[in-house]
C-alpha cells in the first residue's frame, strides 16, 4: 500500500509541476500534440490556440517539422527548447500504426490534428488526432481536480461514434478509420480533407463574394444529407458548426470532431457545443437538474444555424445568441428562410431532419434526395486533393 501511495503521489506531483510550468513558459493553453514513439523516446509538441476551432495553419502551409521550422515555432509560440525531436521528422509506432508527422492542421474538442504519411501503405496521407490522456487520468482516476470530469467517457464516445461511421459506408460519414494507443496517447487514424466548410465561407467573406448558387444549394442539401445520415445511425453530434464539416475531394461534406457526441436519445441539461450553435433548451435552469434535452432536436437547431451561415451574405455581420440568430434570419428570404424558421422552432415542435429532406426549396424531388445520399450525384465544384 505504502508503494501504491508513493507511486501516485510522484505521479501527481509531476503532473501538477508540468501544469504550471507549462502555464508559465506558452502564452497557449489549447490542446497539444506529442508523439511517443514506442520505440524511441524521441517526442515532439505542437500547442494550438486556446480556441477549439483556432488552426495551426500559422506553422507553415507545407513545412516539414525540421530544423529551419523549429526555430519560427519557438519564436512565434514560445514552445521551451527541449519539447523538440531528436528524431527528425517525427513518428509514431503503436500497434498497427506507423506514421510519420507532416504538418499540424488544427484542434478539437479533446485533442490536436496532424497530417502524417502512413509508412505501411507509402503514398497515403493520413489524419491523426492525438489525445493526451496521461495528463487527465490514470486508469481512469482523475489527478488533478480541474479537469473535465467527462473526458474519459467522451474519448470512448468519440471511438463508438467512429466505429458506427465507419460501419455505415456513408459518403457523409468518416472511413477507414484506425485506433490505437501507447503509454501517454489514443490516436484516431482517418482519412483527410482537403479543408472545411468554415474554410470555405472565410474565402467569401474575405474576399466579400457571395457563393454560386449552385454551390449554395449543394452545400445546404451536404448538410441535411451529413447529419441525417448520423441520426440513422442513433448519433447525435452536439457540436454542428461549419468547422466540423469537411469538404472532401469530390465534393462531398464529410462530418468530424465527435467529442461530444452521444447514442443516448436525451441528456441532462448542460451547455454543449460552440457558442451561436448550441440549441437554447441544453442551456440549464437554475434549480432544474431533473431537466433533460433531446439530444437528436438539439442537433437540428444547429444545422438551421449552419445553413443561416450558407444563406447570409459575406457583408453580414455574425451576431451570436437568440436575439442574433433571429436578426440573421431576416436576411434570409423565400423557401429556404423557412426551413431554417422551422429549425428554431421550441424543442417540442422542431421537426426531425428527415421533414426538411421533404421541405420546398430543399431537394427537387426524392429521387434528387436518394442519389446524392448514396454519394452518386456529381459535385459542382470540388476542391484541390490534399496533399504534403
Amino acid at each position: 500500500m505504502n508503494i501504491l501511495t508513493s507511486v501516485i503521489s510522484y505521479l501527481f506531483s509531476s503532473h501538477v509541476k508540468k501544469r504550471s510550468s507549462s502555464s508559465s513558459k506558452s502564452k497557449y493553453t489549447g490542446s497539444v500534440v506529442t508523439a511517443y514513439p514506442l520505440a524511441s523516446s524521441a517526442s515532439t509538441s505542437c500547442t494550438a490556440g486556446s480556441s477549439r476551432a483556432d488552426s495551426c495553419e500559422s506553422f507553415g502551409d507545407s513545412a516539414p517539422l525540421s530544423s529551419p521550422f523549429k526555430s519560427k515555432f519557438v519564436e512565434d509560440f514560445s514552445v521551451p527548447e527541449d519539447s523538440f525531436p531528436t528524431l527528425n521528422p517525427p513518428r509514431i509506432r503503436a500497434g498497427p500504426v506507423d506514421v510519420t508527422f507532416v504538418r499540424c492542421l488544427g484542434s478539437g474538442t479533446f485533442g490536436s490534428v496532424v497530417l502524417a504519411q502512413d509508412n505501411n501503405q507509402p503514398g497515403r496521407l493520413v489524419a491523426v488526432k492525438s489525445i493526451i490522456k496521461s495528463e487527465y487520468m490514470l486508469e481512469g482516476f482523475h489527478i488533478a481536480d480541474d479537469v473535465y470530469p467527462l473526458y474519459c467517457s467522451q474519448i470512448k464516445a468519440e471511438r463508438i461514434a467512429l466505429e458506427k461511421c465507419a460501419e455505415s459506408y456513408s459518403p457523409f460519414l468518416p472511413q477507414n478509420v484506425n485506433f490505437a494507443q501507447d503509454a501517454r496517447l489514443c490516436y484516431f487514424i482517418m482519412d483527410p480533407h482537403p479543408m472545411s466548410l468554415d474554410n470555405l465561407l472565410n474565402d467569401h467573406r474575405d474576399t466579400s463574394t457571395p457563393m454560386p448558387g449552385p454551390f449554395l444549394r449543394w452545400f445546404i442539401q451536404q448538410v441535411v444529407c451529413a447529419v441525417l445520415a448520423l441520426h440513422r445511425r442513433g448519433i447525435a453530434h452536439l457540436d454542428l458548426k461549419p468547422a466540423n464539416f469537411m469538404i472532401k475531394s469530390d465534393g462531398y461534406l464529410c462530418t468530424i470532431d465527435f467529442g461530444l457526441s452521444t447514442t443516448s436519445e436525451s441528456l441532462p441539461r448542460r451547455v454543449l457545443g460552440t457558442t451561436g450553435y448550441y440549441a437554447p433548451e441544453v442551456v440549464p435552469v437554475e434549480g432544474r437538474p431533473d431537466l433533460m434535452f433531446d439530444t437528436q432536436t438539439a442537433d437540428v437547431y444547429s444545422v438551421g444555424q449552419v445553413l443561416l451561415d450558407l444563406c447570409l451574405s459575406p457583408d453580414d455581420v455574425v451576431d451570436f445568441g437568440a436575439e442574433g440568430a433571429m436578426s440573421r434570419l431576416q436576411e434570409v428570404n423565400g423557401d429556404m428562410a423557412n426551413v431554417v424558421r422551422k429549425t428554431m422552432l421550441p424543442w417540442c415542435e422542431r421537426p426531425g431532419l428527415k421533414n426538411l429532406v421533404y421541405a420546398p426549396g430543399m431537394f427537387e424531388n426524392e429521387i434528387q434526395y436518394r442519389t446524392m445520399k448514396d454519394g452518386l450525384l456529381k459535385a459542382p465544384w470540388c476542391p484541390a486533393p490534399l496533399s504534403c
